[in-house]
């Protein structure tokens, strides 16, 4: 059932949150939580749209959405809404993406976790339930879209953002299909096998989450390679598949999201340290049906 309470818009006047969120889902279907970290004035439009695909396309009774503010100065979300079908807490200073999951999660009741950027916005009906189906297999740890490009004049519609993570000859992680236009390309749209999925839409069961070690904000800072680091302990540690799902689609503005050149290289070198003994290049052509 999709939930038919009104999209959202900032209310008039401030609400307080409320706990009724999950309501007496099927006990043999899986529960979501998705969870969505929120930073920035400039990326409130882009959270309301993110909101309302998600209200449009989801199963309202077996999905909740919690959102994290990380201590944004322009805004406090938990002053502006506070209705159902959110979940709303403030971090007490700026963490950062992958603590600002981790905070998340602590709350969330799903069976699976979903994080999701704020500038994401779903496409297609079903694509929740498209890659929580996956997880019948038990060999699936981690489970991703497919992510485009919004149309831009420079960007064509349907220009590929990612279908899933690979690693180059020099064991650099990179989006796979990146820049192509053909979302019904047999090659995107061929549910497969990938190395890693980016943290702009990552799906994992709450277990497993946990058994990993949630993200490590502990090394990485500011949004780059956190995400890359817990498929790869999927991998090893929890021995388990990271899998792409063609039958998602979703698209990401990646412009307004991330931090800066400089994390990016420090979080890089901390992710080689770490891992390239245990990385093999990928063929740049990975085809293999779920």
């Amino acid at each position: 059932m999709i939930l038919e309470a009104p999209l959202v818009s900032l209310p008039p006047a401030p609400m307080l949150a409320t706990d009724a969120v999950i309501q007496s889902p099927p006990p043999h279907l899986p529960t979501l939580s998705i969870l969505i970290p929120c930073y920035g004035g400039p990326a409130l439009p882009k959270l309301i749209r993110c909101i309302n695909s998600i209200l449009k396309t989801v199963d309202s009774s077996r999905t909740e959405i919690l959102l994290q503010d990380d201590a944004c100065p322009d805004y406090d979300l938990t002053q502006m809404w506070g209705f159902p079908p959110f979940k709303i807490e403030r971090n007490p200073v700026n963490v950062g993406f992958a603590q600002t999951i981790n905070n998340a999660a602590t709350r969330a009741q799903g069976d699976y976790l979903l994080l999701l950027n704020q500038d994401v916005e779903a496409l297609t009906p079903n694509w929740a339930d498209a890659m929580l189906t996956m997880f019948t297999n038990p060999d699936v740890g981690i489970v991703g879209p497919k992510l485009l490009f919004p149309p831009t004049p420079a960007i064509p519609e349907g220009a590929i953002q990612s279908c899933g993570g690979l690693f180059d000859g020099g064991r650099g992680p990179y989006h796979r299909n990146l820049g192509w236009v053909g979302i019904h390309d047999r090659r995107v749209a061929t549910t497969q096998k990938v190395s890693w999925i980016t943290g702009a839409a990552l799906m994992i069961s709450r277990d497993d989450f946990w058994r990993a070690g949630g993200l490590d904000a502990a090394t990485y800072t500011r949004g780059y390679f956190e995400d890359v680091d817990i498929c790869m302990r999927v991998r090893f540690d929890l021995h388990k598949e990271i899998w792409y799902c063609g039958d998602a689609t979703l698209t990401h503005d990646p412009g307004s999201t991330g931090g800066n050149p400089g994390d990016f290289m420090n979080n890089s070198r901390k992710f080689h340290q770490r891992w390239d003994d245990r990385i093999v290049p990928d063929s740049p052509i990975v085809f293999v049906n779920y």
